[in-house]
């Protein structure tokens, strides 16, 4: 349904992380995947992470939904923002698969934004990679560079914006205009009347977040860790000094864990696979499949395998027997590493397609196991 306009070589190699890029028609004759009635219904949901920011006689305002009601969007300067709509919506979700050219596990979510005239969220500056996506209406755009460093503060509460800067690009974007901003880049829009945008966001963490993370995951893990020891050490008339030799034993064992690949492996899966938004976990129909043979059966020449929206599932190459999904490992046999490997790759799978890849009982067996948790569903 998308094609993105871009040289995909080109971008990665002198913009990614490197600087900002106006790509105009980057989809062309765009047509939104999502209303603006499916966007508030969305922001009313339990489940659905979304706020509303709103610039009234000066003031900033930040909300958290769900909501109940959306008169503010009557007025003009207000913009209710529904996150990871890919998880949620069919159609949004084929948007976000477009970049699917960078590795799922940088990515982060596809956020919608509807605004009503001069709406925005104010300047700001992230810390991740995001390609803004125009909608219906117009946006008005202003970027700067990653070198500018603006000093942030605390507009209301949570939202936290930038000092004025100077912009590299200045633009009104257009339905199917596309704005790449690498991170640290400072960058503000405000609707030109009603407009709808889309935000598709890469996670980076800082070293700081990484650690943290690694010490949740080190916690849960059942295992006698290395102690620090000290079978020499001497007398010292210094009681209060530590001693460059016990820093570096002390740093040895802590960077030696890090150092364990087999550690890291399944650090770095478990955390990057486990969604940071609710999923729509689809039980079967009518229950769990319990039978292998009853699945082969049904599959008819219009079924397909269907990966539910927002779901990652990712793999080390060096680690061809293991896979994580969601946040959990799955060990297996190699005989099947070809075909799981495909599933985490791909968004779904043809009939003829599934019916070569449950020629494999063993596979298929496991397959199975991952339909019943809903994360693949047959159609």
């Amino acid at each position: 349904m998308y094609k993105l306009n871009l040289d995909i070589a080109d971008f990665m190699q002198n913009y990614w992380q490197k600087k900002p890029l106006l790509i105009k028609a980057g989809f062309k004759d765009f047509i939104d995947p999502i209303s603006p009635d499916e966007i508030a219904g969305l922001a009313m949901e339990e489940d659905v992470t979304s706020r509303m920011v709103s610039l009234e006689d000066g003031k900033w305002e930040a909300k958290c939904g769900p909501f109940t009601e959306f008169d503010r969007l009557e007025k003009p300067g207000a913009a209710i923002l529904v996150q990871a709509i890919n998880h949620w919506h069919d159609p949004s979700a084929e948007l976000a698969n477009v970049f699917n050219f960078i590795p799922s596990w940088r990515f982060d979510d596809l956020m919608v934004s509807y605004s009503s005239d001069t709406g925005g969220v104010g300047p700001h500056v992230d810390r991740y990679c995001v390609f803004i996506i125009q909608g219906q209406g117009k946006r008005h755009w202003r970027v700067g560079s990653q070198d500018m460093n603006p000093q942030e503060f605390a507009a209301n509460g949570a939202l936290k914006h930038c000092e004025a800067f100077d912009a590299v690009i200045d633009t009104v974007l257009e339905p199917g205009d596309i704005l790449y901003i690498p991170p640290y880049a400072p960058h503000e829009g405000y609707a030109v009347g009603e407009a709808i945008n889309y935000s598709v966001g890469f996670r980076a963490q800082d070293q700081k977040e990484l650690l943290n993370d690694f010490g949740d995951y080190l916690l849960q893990q059942d295992k006698e860790f290395v102690r620090y020891s000290d079978p020499k050490l001497q007398p010292r008339a210094e009681h209060g000094s530590i001693e460059s030799g016990e820093v570096q034993g002390l740093t040895d064992i802590m960077t030696s864990l890090m150092a364990d690949k087999s550690v890291m492996h399944d650090f770095l899966g478990r955390h990057y696979s486990e969604s940071a938004h609710e999923l729509d976990l689809l039980v079967p129909e009518g229950g769990y499949i319990a039978d292998y043979a009853i699945v082969v059966d049904e599959i008819g020449m219009e079924s397909y395998l269907r990966k539910v929206n927002g779901l990652k599932t990712l793999y080390f190459p060096e680690m061809p027997t293991s896979c994580f999904i969601d946040g959990e490992r799955y060990d297996f046999d190699a005989s099947i590493a070809a075909s799981v490997q495909t599933l985490c790759n791909t968004t779904e799978q043809t009939a003829k397609e599934l019916e070569v890849l449950m020629e494999d009982k063993v596979f298929g067996e496991l397959l199975i196991e991952w339909v019943n948790l809903g994360y693949w569903h047959f159609e």
